[in-house]
């Protein structure tokens, strides 16, 4: 007879190796360890949420977000695949907070994630061209003197973007 392939669980095979406890938890979870019924009174709050979606775009294939983050291999650190561990090294969720990976490329991880506001979550994308330090530059030239065309041209940004830092108010 054919166990389950995880450590430690003595169950009968089911599928793919697992037993069906395993088999439903990584077809539910991206991953056949992830237990969410562990008991931890976290279950619903801002800051699971959060962990759940992290976890949902990195290791379940079926998450329709999963091509921008597993699919990119952008991984969640094996400590993080227990919610306590994530808690312990996050803390709690401030209202109107999100998370956030400081280089976009790296994977979900202690030293890569910090709590943003959306706003400043929005500028930290593969999209984003610009940044603050840019911005500081944009304004620093006109500040000069410089006319909004030629810091275009000099800093290879499209004029549109120059105006929206100078008059729009944005980059703040």
């Amino acid at each position: 007879m054919r166990i389950c392939k995880i450590d430690k669980c003595n169950n009968k095979h089911f599928a793919l190796g697992w037993c069906s406890k395993h088999y439903q938890r990584n077809y539910a979870h991206g991953n056949p360890y992830i237990n969410k019924k562990k008991v931890h009174g976290m279950y619903g709050t801002l800051t699971y949420n959060s962990w759940d979606t992290l976890i949902q775009r990195c290791n379940n294939l079926n998450c329709p977000t999963h091509k921008h983050y597993g699919g990119r291999g952008i991984k969640v650190c094996d400590r993080w695949l227990d919610f306590r561990n994530f808690l312990t090294d996050m803390g709690e969720r401030p209202i109107g907070l999100e998370i956030d990976r400081i280089d976009n490329d790296g994977d979900y991880e202690p030293d890569n994630c910090h709590w943003v506001t959306h706003k400043e979550n929005n500028r930290n994308t593969r999209r984003t061209v610009l940044n603050m330090k840019i911005a500081e530059e944009v304004r620093a030239l006109h500040k000069k003197g410089m006319k909004p065309k030629k810091i275009s041209e000099v800093l290879n940004i499209k004029i549109h973007s120059i105006s929206s830092i100078l008059y729009n108010n944005y980059w703040k």
